[in-house]
């Protein structure tokens, strides 16, 4: 099923990896994801994460209330672009973006959700510091 112009539930990375089949469809989320695909030059983002069931979140080690628990989350990095300069485009979006959303910084990508439950935003760094 057609999400939205370049997401599709054929990716496994939108159903909780654990294989319960959970899948929540936020559109918000992906509004927010494909509006970041344009702000990045139209590349492709590679999803590594949407859902998260609450088993397999606690298994993880992932937050209580979590965004991926309703499927309002997306953990991804963008082909072509280094991780450096995607945290350096990201934390612009941040910025520059006219609705609350959430942004996390990690070593593997970028986690941005919807932030609905907050109507602020949200922006915290988990990258290693050397």
């Amino acid at each position: 099923m057609k999400i939205s112009n370049h997401f599709d539930t054929s990716t496994d990375q939108i159903k909780c990896s654990c294989g319960c089949g959970q899948e929540i469809i936020n559109e918000e989320l992906f509004d927010i994801l494909e509006d970041f695909r344009h702000y990045a030059g139209d590349k492709p983002i590679i999803l590594h994460c949407v859902n998260r069931c609450k088993k397999h979140n606690a298994e993880i080690g992932g937050a209580k209330k979590s965004y991926h628990i309703i499927g309002s989350a997306g953990d991804f990095h963008i082909k072509g672009i280094s991780i450096p300069e995607l945290h350096k485009m990201a934390l612009r979006y941040y910025y520059e973006v006219k609705r609350p959303i959430g942004l996390g910084l990690y070593d593997w990508g970028i986690h941005l959700d919807t932030s609905e439950k907050h109507k602020h935003e949200r922006l915290w760094d988990m990258r290693t510091k050397k």
